[in-house]
């Protein structure tokens, strides 16, 4: 099992989420959450889960309940997240990220 990486623009992102939803509904927040942190379970045990980005060696996974895509990339110890992004707005804003 690899371990997993955030970008510090992903995990700026995530925290915004979080606030988010919490201050649409309390309670909502800790769901999305919970929700990312299954989908990064997910990526621990298989990093070649998701889908493809492109011709890019990026993969995306979408969130089930919440309209966000989880992107990440695997290197050769980690898994880096480059992005927790709303899958509506801003499509590729992410793509010149790099790993830190």
């Amino acid at each position: 099992m690899k371990s997993v990486r955030f970008h510090r623009l992903a995990c700026a992102e995530l925290d915004e989420a979080v606030g988010y939803y919490e201050r649409c509904r309390p309670g909502l927040g800790i769901d999305f959450q919970a929700e990312v942190e299954h989908v990064i379970g997910r990526i621990k045990n298989n990093p070649a889960s998701g889908a493809l980005y492109r011709n890019s060696q990026v993969r995306a996974c979408i969130l089930r309940r919440f309209p966000y895509v989880i992107y990440h990339k695997e290197i050769a110890d980690a898994v880096w997240v480059l992005a927790v992004a709303h899958g509506k707005r801003r499509p590729s804003y992410w793509a010149r990220r790099r790993v830190e």
